[in-house]
């Protein structure tokens, strides 16, 4: 992953401190919309348009194993955790 790349996927000190309130099992998840909005201002909807390559780097800050998210946008849980991004996000 190039240094720009690197630069828009990477979580901040409070990220990390937000995502470790976070059940592991969505953690990766909300990390990588985290970073979505950090660097293009919007949520991932569709998960197959993000590269494995950028998982894998946000699961490894993480240190996770890099398993592709698969919640739709519909869903209650991801609804929810986008909400908590967005409030975060804008204090």
């Amino acid at each position: 992953m190039d240094n720009s790349a690197a630069r828009d996927w990477n979580l901040s000190f409070n990220d990390m401190e937000f995502l470790s309130l976070l059940h592991q099992c969505v953690c990766l998840e909300v990390a990588l919309q985290i970073c979505s909005v950090q660097c293009a201002g919007k949520f991932i909807e569709d998960w197959s348009n993000v590269d494995d390559n950028t998982v894998d780097y946000v699961a490894s800050q993480l240190e996770m194993q890099a398993v592709r998210p698969h919640r739709l946008f519909s869903d209650r849980t991801a609804r929810r955790y986008r909400l908590e991004i967005a409030r975060v996000r804008m204090h």
